[in-house]
């Protein structure tokens, strides 16, 4: 089963996205920033997919998209940012901009969609 990794700052919403996306068959693991996430994706099981917080301390979505894009080992992975702003990351390696609040049906297409 494909697995996601959840990187946001507010882990209310980590939960709540966790919950969702586990219920609906997906494998998740979840990060609390962007330096939280380069740990994370260096495990054995590598997502095939992240959902990433635009906006969080110490290094943020941008930050981490900036980083992830110099690791040629994971251009297999699929981002998808989420942000209130949807024009945020644009012209980065994100697949799509899930606009916060989001709509729970929209997250569970995206992360079909996107999560091979």
């Amino acid at each position: 089963m494909p697995c996601i990794l959840v990187v946001d700052d507010d882990e209310d919403t980590r939960e709540a996205i966790s919950r969702i996306l586990i219920e609906e068959g997906f494998v998740v693991r979840t990060a609390g920033d962007g330096a939280d996430a380069v740990r994370s994706i260096r495990t054995p099981e590598t997502p095939s997919l992240i959902l990433l917080d635009g906006r969080m301390p110490s290094m943020d979505g941008l930050r981490f998209l900036e980083w992830l894009e110099k690791q040629h080992e994971f251009d297999g992975i699929n981002v998808i940012v989420m942000s209130a702003d949807s024009t945020f990351g644009a012209g980065v390696r994100a697949r799509a901009v899930l606009k916060k609040p989001f709509n729970i049906d929209q997250l569970i297409q995206l992360a079909r969609k996107y999560c091979i």
